[in-house]
């Protein structure tokens, strides 16, 4: 009973117990959208096989038939090139499964005329062949008979009988017309009520029929490939085995054909086929015998079997195995490499459509079309193939990795959309356009290297990006890569960019290489100290130079700071270039510092106590801020003169005379010239941030510190440490615990904290401390402030030479003579109150004294300050004074303290009123 489409047959009443009917409703699925309708019967889940009524059977058989037909109809769509490659592939792939029980169903190969040996694919791989093998062809199945039999389990199935026609072209451009019978098994589902195509076939074999004859067939090259490593017996493996054969008898005669005897010859170093090519004359030729063993034939099967089943397989280097036909029948296969060999094809590998990796570079292939089914390809390796096209690499979707590097590739169009791509090599190719690669978000690797390509833009999107070659190209411009956030390493050799400007805002990116490029050394170094994370690789021939010319001393220092390799690699030699400190100090091995020109980043250099004696190599070295060069033969600092960046410079021990050198060092902090024939500090005075300098046991006098002094206040310079040692020890307790509260010091000052008292500008020394003498702070050259009140100071004179003092306090002590302080020309502030001073003449040339306090003292006149013209306060109160006549040409003189004196009320009264603005203290005469 045959039913329309979309309806369904129940039949009412209660069916004898037998085994459940089938139920089959094909759907052919056609460009016109053609349909079968098939019956449903509903029978009862006890009904027996055996028992099945003949109209039942009949209604079977009668499906059968229609199955043949879609059959027939689905070859024939494959089989016309006016169907879509589209409308091919949905019925390789998913619309087969309409007939056939599941994807292993074997086939016997019917579509090769001169196939002698049978052959059994899985269906996916028959109906691809029917595409691939032929230009256009039709089947016409015809039906002889439809039988049904009973497995194993009691489970009813179907054997069609047909006679099978194949018309055709095939893809050489030869016309076939080919009748054979065949045969199709149909098992029976009777729960799911589906009848599906279990086998089809001309030749019934058993398994081991079909092993043994694939064996047999294979040249003796793949059965020493396969064989040699499976043991029959202890002395013999499969490599020796050239047939299986149950049917012998002991006493049957084995006849081998001589043309598959192989040798082995002195002008080769494998075994092959003998023939007049491998054979010279003078040759010993070595014939391997061919003899019969007795073995367990299960146990050759089953090795048969387990070798079938392989998922990997390596063939690489054996350029004797040139024909892939042995491994159409490894259809397990995940991972195949061919490399190395002399392949050309791939035609036979259209089966194994598992493939997850193929490597078949460095081989003669130059056709991928039988890969077009191989949906589950990931990687594919076909790198130095004379291959010129990419098609059908649009078909594996899920491809991660891609090599095409030297081959004849010159379009990219088959990637596009290839959203897992993760790794694309196709540097020397004939590429000349990466449009196709826009949007590939998960590439990670790309290069395209000395290929036709001047444009990067497709590449702006592409933000998984990682590694990116591209050089050897025409490109100029960096930009389209300024907002790839995973960029690491960029290589651009030899390409046209003039600026590395677009890729300073990279967060990843650690390394890029860009020799022979526009690139200049300081635009490259100004990049890498703008971005100190990020190595710019350049000018390498010119460092490779550089290495194989460095003294073997030099080249055993740097090997402690860079892991170098015998043959050293460009990228351990702008590590080695890129350096920021050198440590030398002590290697008398080392005479120059030549090597280190090349080390435009070196920060800190310490080449102390070696033999070097000029500075020149290091005259470019501009990112240089310490430098160590004590203890040497250096006599001139000219090559630093454009150090700008350098802060600390030690040439202690050294035969340095001349400072000249220094005076555009604006950066210098600190100076260590000590016992250097050293005469002159004055070019010291142009460096603005020198905060020391050491000149002990040098010619420098103090006399030129002193002047550097008043031009430079915050230097220190050191230069008598012995001279301030010997008088640190000279000092009683009493001194050096004054000086400790002016001067944080060590328990035993440094000489550096000596220095630092020379400096004080301000010393007070607390009353009560019985001091009597000043002559400890007579070289104090900057001192400004001294207060001394009632300290029984008795003399003045170690002042008479710190021609800085301004004020003086010295008040309350028993000194009798202020002519010490005569020559003090910046002395602003006098106060000598209460002691026994008679003679203020030794103040008469202090013109710049304004504050004067000599109360208490034995003066009798003021005669002595009438030129001081600066003077502002006077106090001579309680003093023996008689007249203010002196002070009548004092200008600025405003206040006046003076009662308690010989001068007269009228005198004064006259005094004000001739000085109104004076405010003058009188209340009494003595």
């Amino acid at each position: 009973m045959k039913i329309k489409p979309g309806f369904y047959l129940s039949l009412p009443g209660k069916w004898p117990e037998v085994l459940p009917a089938h139920t089959r409703h094909f759907l052919l699925n056609s460009m016109l959208m053609c349909v079968l309708g098939l019956g449903f019967l509903l029978v009862s889940p006890h009904l027996n096989a055996q028992e099945i009524p003949p109209e039942e059977l009949e209604q079977y058989k009668a499906e059968c038939e229609d199955l043949v037909s879609f059959l027939q109809f689905t070859l024939n769509t494959i089989g016309d090139p006016a169907t879509s490659v589209r409308d091919k592939d949905v019925i390789i792939n998913e619309s087969y499964l309409k007939m056939f029980r599941d994807p292993e169903v074997q086939i016997e190969d019917d579509l090769e005329e001169s196939r002698r040996v049978v052959t059994n694919k899985d269906v996916q791989a028959y109906l691809k062949d029917v595409d691939f093998f032929f230009q256009q062809v039709r089947f016409e199945f015809t039906i002889e008979d439809i039988t049904h039999h009973l497995n194993e389990d009691g489970q009813i199935y179907f054997v069609i009988s047909l006679n099978r026609n194949l018309q055709g072209i095939t893809v050489k451009g030869d016309t076939i017309n080919l009748t054979q019978p065949r045969f199709i098994e149909v098992n029976l589902d009777q729960e799911q009520k589906d009848l599906k195509i279990v086998s089809i076939y001309t030749t019934k074999l058993s398994e081991k029929e079909e092993l043994s004859n694939w064996w047999e067939s294979l040249p003796y090259e793949w059965k020493w490939f396969f064989g040699k490593d499976i043991s029959i017996n202890d002395s013999l493996n499969m490599r020796h085995l050239l047939a299986v054969n149950d049917s012998l008898k002991i006493g049957d005669t084995i006849v081998f054909n001589e043309t598959e005897m192989l040798v082995l010859t002195d002008s080769t170093t494998t075994l092959d086929m003998l023939t007049a090519d491998n054979l010279k004359i003078g040759d010993t030729v070595y014939f391997r015998q061919q003899d019969t063993i007795y073995t367990g034939s299960p146990l050759v099967i089953a090795h048969l079997k387990n070798l079938l089943a392989s998922t990997s397989l390596d063939i690489s280097s054996h350029p004797e195995l040139r024909e892939l036909q042995p491994l159409a029948k490894f259809t397990q296969l995940r991972e195949l490499n061919i490399s190395n060999t002399e392949v050309s094809s791939l035609v036979d590998l259209r089966n194994l459509t598992r493939l997850e990796v193929l490597r078949c570079n460095n081989t003669q292939v130059e056709d991928l079309s039988p890969l077009k089914y191989a949906f589950d390809l990931k990687e594919l390796y076909c790198h130095h193939t004379p291959l010129s096209s990419l098609y059908p690499v649009s078909n594996f979707r899920k491809l991660e990795k891609l090599h095409i590097y030297e081959t004849n590739i010159d379009e990219l169009s088959e990637l596009r959309g290839l959203r897992k791509l993760k790794e694309l090599l196709c540097d020397r190719t004939l590429v000349s356009n990466l449009a196709p690669l826009s949007g590939l978000e998960a590439l990670s690797l790309l290069k395209c290297g000395h290929t036709q390509i001047q444009s990067l833009e497709p590449l702006a999107g592409l933000s998984g990006l990682e590694v990116l070659d591209i050089e050897g190209n025409l490109v100029t411009d960096l930009t389209p890569l300024r907002g790839l956030p995973r960029l690491r390493i960029l290589f651009c050799d030899s390409t046209l960019i003039e600026s590395l400007e677009p890729l300073g805002s990279m967060p990843a990116l650690t390394k890029v290489y860009c020799d022979n490029t526009p690139i200049t050394r300081q635009q490259a170094n100004a990049f890498m100290k703008a971005h100190p994370g990020i190595l710019v690789v350049y000018g390498s021939a010119q460092l490779s130079e550089w290495w194989s010319e460095m003294p073997t001393e030099w080249q055993t220092v740097f090997r402690q700071y860079v892991r170098i390799s015998p043959q050293a690699t460009r990228e351990e030699l702008h590590e080695l270039a890129n350096l920021e400190q050198v440590d030398v100090a002590g290697n008398t091995g080392i005479n120059t510092l030549a090597p280190l020109s090349m080390l435009i980043n070196l920060q800190t250099l310490n080449c102390s106590n070696t033999r070097v004696s000029d500075l020149q190599p290091l005259a470019d070295l501009v990112n240089l801020h310490y430098l160590n060069c004590s203890q040497t033969l250096v006599s001139s600092l000219e090559p630093l003169k454009n150090l700008v960046a350098l802060r600390i410079l030690l040439a202690s021990q050294t035969q340095v005379s001349d400072l000249r050198p220094l005076v555009g060092l604006r950066s210098l902090e600190l100076l260590n010239l000590d016992q250097c024939p050293l005469r002159e500090l004055a070019p010291l005075q142009h460096l603005p941030v020198l905060k020391t300098a050491y000149c002990d046991q040098t010619l420098v006098t103090r006399e030129q510190v002193m002047r550097l002094s008043e031009l430079k206040p915050d230097l220190l310079v050191v230069y008598q440490t012995q001279a301030l040692q010997q008088w640190w020890q000279g000092l009683s307790p009493l001194w050096q615990q004054i000086f400790r509260t002016h001067v944080k010091t060590s328990e035993t000052p440094t000489r550096e904290e000596l220095h630092r008292m020379m400096l004080i500008s301000s010393l007070e020394i607390p009353p009560g401390s019985a001091i009597g003498d000043l002559s400890p702070i007579k070289d104090l050259f900057r001192l400004k402030k001294i207060v001394l009140a009632n300290t029984r100071t008795s003399s003045l004179a170690p002042l008479a030479g710190i021609k800085s003092l301004e004020e003086i306090d010295c008040s309350n002590n028993p000194l009798p003579d202020l002519s010490p302080l005569a020559g003090l020309p910046k002395l602003t502030k006098l106060n000598c109150e209460n002691t026994p001073v008679e003679d203020l003449s030794p103040l008469s040339g202090l013109q710049k004294l304004e504050y004067l306090q000599c109360g208490g003292t034995q003066i009798k006149d003021l005669k002595a300050l009438e030129t001081l013209s600066t003077l502002k306060y006077l106090n001579c109160s309680n003093t023996d004074i008689k007249s203010l006549k002196p002070l009548r040409e004092l200008p600025n003189l405003l206040q006046l303290v003076c009662f308690n004196t010989r001068l007269k009320q009228k005198k004064v009264d006259k005094f004000k009123k001739e000085h109104p603005n004076t405010e003058i203290t009188f209340y009494g005469s003595r």
